[in-house]
């Protein structure tokens, strides 16, 4: 807004001091895509995380634009500025990211996560590990095998080995069930 604010200012200037080959209206084309999405964004979702890269394109080309009329070199402005500003950008996101918890000391993978598990004894007498935190159940890392995030009653070996994979065995009821209905 402050670089729109500046255009217009300066271009009224120019404007009025006579100087109208300053001002070439096809430096409105690339924001006019912008302004458009920036529109559809403003009255479909108004959140800042769906406007996509609506204000990240009008911010920069606002910039040259005023560039544009403050240079006396107007073609300068905009080859130093379609240059200039994105590596300009791209310098301070890389620079502010670098100082998150991003580490580049060692070699390697980062560490994983160690979750704390407890034995659960399903009804088939297979033994499997789960979180101990019922508030963290579903990020168990590097818990030894096997190892479920849900208590699961009914699992079981389907041949007595891990290989074979897990089945989901009846539960007592269903099978008793089942017996009395000649199945």
């Amino acid at each position: 807004l402050i670089a729109l604010g500046g255009y217009v200012i300066l271009s009224f200037r120019a404007v009025l001091a006579g100087k109208r080959s300053r001002l070439d209206l096809r430096m409105w084309l690339p924001i006019i895509p912008a302004v458009i999405s920036a529109i559809f964004w403003f009255f479909s979702a108004p959140d800042p995380r769906f406007a996509g890269a609506a204000f990240w394109i009008l911010a920069p080309w606002l910039g040259i634009m005023v560039l544009f009329l403050l240079l006396k070199s107007p073609r300068r402005a905009v080859v130093y500025g379609t240059i200039v500003v994105p590596v300009g950008i791209t310098a301070l996101i890389v620079a502010g990211g670098l100082q998150s918890d991003f580490n580049l000391d060692g070699t390697g993978f980062p560490s994983i996560p160690v979750q704390l598990t407890e034995i659960y004894q399903t009804a088939s007498g297979l033994q499997v590990n789960v979180s101990a935190n019922p508030n963290d159940s579903l990020e168990l890392w590097t818990a030894p095998l096997p190892a479920s995030p849900y208590e699961l009653a009914q699992l079981e070996l389907r041949d007595g080995n891990m290989r074979d994979g897990f089945s989901m065995g009846a539960t007592p009821a269903a099978t008793k069930s089942n017996a009395a209905a000649g199945n």
